[in-house]
């Protein structure tokens, strides 16, 4: 009846009332606070020069959670080794269309500008735009066009 070996034995009038005890449970958290950040998806730019622009999303992500916000930031997660090769323009597409659909569940965007604004920047402005999420603008302390931290 089941594939968990803790209730393999149990019948199923006992099966439904175990769920109900369980339910009585979860249905208790419901009535906990919980704690939320706005979710952000954050814009930077990735291609060119792949080492500095991942420095710069990394400082991005850290000024977001600074701001007490949540931040996505699909480039950074889907170019890893092994996930998506951003040269190939096929994955490169799959890779920011799974960006977008994560996108849906955010609060705002933001765009770190620092570095100018990437085709694919320039992809996803144009993408948040139709769907009505906010679009923020934002630079980094230390960072410009073409340049990478100060020290």
């Amino acid at each position: 009846m089941t594939e968990c070996p803790a209730f393999e034995n149990m019948s199923r009038a006992d099966l439904i009332a175990e769920a109900a005890r369980l339910w009585g449970h979860l249905h208790c958290l419901g009535s906990m606070p919980r704690l939320t950040a706005p979710r952000v998806v954050v814009e930077s730019p990735y291609t060119g020069d792949v080492e500095r622009n991942i420095a710069y999303a990394r400082a991005a992500l850290g000024d977001c959670l600074g701001r007490g916000e949540a931040p996505f930031a699909s480039h950074l997660l889907y170019t890893q080794p092994d996930v998506l090769d951003d040269t190939d323009p096929t994955q490169r597409r799959r890779g920011i269309d799974a960006g977008f659909a994560w996108g849906v569940e955010a609060d705002a965007v933001v765009v770190y500008r620092d570095l100018g604004i990437s085709p694919g920047m320039l992809d996803g402005i144009i993408h948040y735009k139709t769907t009505g999420l906010p679009i923020v603008y934002r630079t980094l302390p230390g960072w410009g066009l073409n340049a990478g931290p100060q020290e």
